[in-house]
């Protein structure tokens, strides 16, 4: 379309402006079909109890985004390969907790929105030990925001001793000194007390 235009004007402001037209129009339809592929089926995380009700979230959770294509979605994140994306909305559930964020994360569930994902997580899977949920806070490599809603959800009902909370917690202050913010969020300063920036 494009060499048309161009032989047809001899013009290349027309051929920018066609390709600018022509760019818009094909996210255009390719939003009308996501659209019309949406499902209005909410995920329903209270009823997950083992890795078929996991797995049922997932695809519904998919089906609500529009079914985006696999090779879409990998490309949303590095910790999402085309297969597993694949093997996701066929009905398996990723072990592993970066694919199963970076999945959910595809999906248009936000950081704050996470919170009932983790704990959907850990019934079914169970909660992690001290040791490996600070391996996970360490592994995820995720948002800032959604490390910190791992950390609160593990928190809520698991019972770590006193130095496996503060490992945690030193976890997250060095995350959060290490991301973009110049101070550390009031949510995680609660969480972590006032500690000097070292």
């Amino acid at each position: 379309m494009l060499a048309y235009v161009r032989g047809c004007t001899g013009d290349s402001r027309h051929c920018m402006y066609t390709e600018l037209i022509y760019g818009r129009a094909v996210r255009a339809v390719e939003q009308a079909k996501r659209d019309f592929r949406r499902s209005g089926v909410q995920p329903d995380l209270q009823s997950v109890g083992d890795v078929a009700g996991l797995s049922h979230a997932l695809r519904n959770a998919w089906a609500q985004e529009g079914r985006p294509e696999s090779r879409t979605m990998a490309l949303s994140s590095r910790w999402l390969p085309r297969s597993t994306a694949n093997a996701i909305t066929t009905g398996r559930v990723p072990r592993d907790l970066r694919q199963y964020v970076a999945f959910l994360q595809a999906c248009g569930i936000d950081d704050e929105s996470l919170a009932p994902w983790f704990r959907a997580w850990f019934r079914v899977f169970g909660r992690l030990s001290a040791r490996d949920a600070a391996t996970t806070l360490q592994t995820l490599q995720a948002s800032y925001d959604a490390l910190f809603t791992y950390l609160v959800v593990y928190l809520e009902d698991a019972s770590p001793s006193e130095e496996d909370r503060q490992r945690l917690v030193d976890i997250m202050q060095e995350i959060a000194w290490g991301s973009d913010w110049t101070v550390t969020p009031p949510n995680v300063a609660q969480l972590i007390g006032h500690a000097p920036r070292p």
